[in-house]
């Protein structure tokens, strides 16, 4: 047995706008910023074995945004956002010559749409994928949301 001690601060922000660029196309253009910085206490069990401490060290930059495609109930939409990481860990040995992602740029891309279908009723559907232009990773999301309104 043993105990394990941490200390996370995260923080994140973002400006996003709304714009109609004609009376079917809405854009919507984000820029975010994302830290985490962990400081995780080095530990001895009760047979001796000793695990150090380690800081972990987390930014990320995203800029892009969501073009829609206002078609009655279902609008259809297209969702590109550059990330660039200014501050994150090494890659990590994960064994026979292969190592974690270690890129600084990637690319998280969604299609989807929005549905309305009155009376308080409102859904969504996307597809994500969330690693374009990382090695060694694939992060993909197929997601769905009912919400209804009383």
């Amino acid at each position: 047995s043993s105990s394990f001690d941490a200390t996370r601060i995260f923080g994140s922000a973002s400006l996003v706008g709304t714009f109609k660029v004609s009376n079917k196309l809405v854009a919507a253009p984000k820029l975010s910023i994302m830290h985490l910085a962990e400081d995780q206490d080095g530990t001895t069990d009760s047979a001796g074995n000793v695990t150090t401490g380690e800081t972990i060290d987390l930014g990320r930059v995203s800029f892009g945004g969501t073009l829609s495609y206002l078609a009655g109930r279902v609008s259809p939409f297209i969702r590109i956002l550059g990330e660039y990481d200014y501050s994150k860990e090494d890659a990590v040995n994960l064994g026979n010559g292969n190592f974690s992602s270690d890129d600084k740029f990637g690319i998280n891309a969604t299609v989807g749409f929005n549905m309305n279908m009155g009376n308080g009723m409102t859904g969504n559907v996307e597809a994500t994928s969330a690693t374009l232009l990382r090695d060694n990773i694939d992060v993909y999301t197929v997601s769905g949301r009912i919400r209804y309104t009383w």
